[in-house]
């Protein structure tokens, strides 16, 4: 199938350099992200292309399963809270986070938005959902399972250990939205609730798989305090947040109680 399907070899410049690359690319109405140890649901792909020509939404946002390698076993996740088929208005729909397994977005809003990824840097997906999803006006709710999302695979980027070494490229991610975004324009507010919760999980990683390291408690301090408005919103939010603002890194010798409440 020459005119669907595309082979591109270029230099390996990790997971931004693919998103740059292909919404460069990519001429389709609508464009969608596909991890190489994912997959679709043939006959939900087949539903949304046949479906595809009627709709004119923003974003589409479907279902998708977790399946775990190990087990085998398969959950079905949603962001959306609404099963009913179609066409919503964004700032009604979206919750207070959301991954890049549920959603397509129009490549035209893609190309707007005017991303550049980091480069060599995992994770900028979240880049991508969350910068996209603020500015959207309209999603179209396709209630099928479409993005088939694999866990529990030894060495994928959500692996602890794997985490554990590249919670680095959150900090760039975390620090590339708070340089672009300006929460004061927001369309829909959805910006904001996604990297509030982003850095409470971020706080409690490091202590969770650094043992609260000081260094790193201390980069993210300073990101977070690049918006003095959201830095106080995150102290307000997240209790993880407001006690590393408040000792900047020096609360590691009491990490196990700091587990005790994560």
């Amino acid at each position: 199938y020459p005119a669907c399907f595309k082979a591109i070899n270029k230099a390996n410049g990790g997971y931004g350099s693919v998103l740059n690359y292909g919404i460069e690319h990519a001429n389709g109405r609508y464009l969608k992200v596909l991890d190489g140890d994912d997959w679709f649901n043939s006959s939900a792909l087949a539903s949304f292309i046949e479906k595809a020509p009627s709709i004119n939404s923003d974003v589409v946002g479907f279902s998708y399963a977790e399946i775990d390698d190990i087990s085998k076993t398969s959950i079905i996740k949603r962001d959306i809270p609404i099963e009913a088929e179609g066409n919503y208005k964004a700032a009604a729909m979206l919750g207070k986070s959301a991954s890049m397994h549920s959603f397509i977005y129009k490549t035209g809003l893609v190309r707007n938005c005017q991303i550049d990824f980091p480069e060599h840097c995992l994770y900028t997906d979240t880049i991508l959902v969350t910068v996209v999803l603020d500015v959207s006006d309209t999603v179209y709710i396709f209630p099928q399972d479409l993005y088939q999302y694999r866990v529990g695979r030894e060495g994928q980027s959500v692996d602890p250990r794997v985490r554990a070494r590249k919670l680095n490229d959150m900090h760039k991610v975390l620090s590339y939205l708070m340089a672009s975004l300006d929460f004061s324009s927001s369309h829909n507010g959805f910006a904001w609730s996604q990297c509030l919760g982003k850095f409470d999980i971020q706080y409690k990683e490091i202590y969770r798989l650094l043992n609260g390291d000081r260094e790193m408690i201390r980069q993210l301090n300073q990101i977070a305090s690049s918006n003095a408005v959201f830095v106080k919103s995150l102290a307000k939010t997240s209790r993880v947040a407001r006690i590393s603002l408040a000792c900047n890194g020096l609360f590691s010798p009491y990490v196990a109680k700091m587990k005790g409440f994560m």
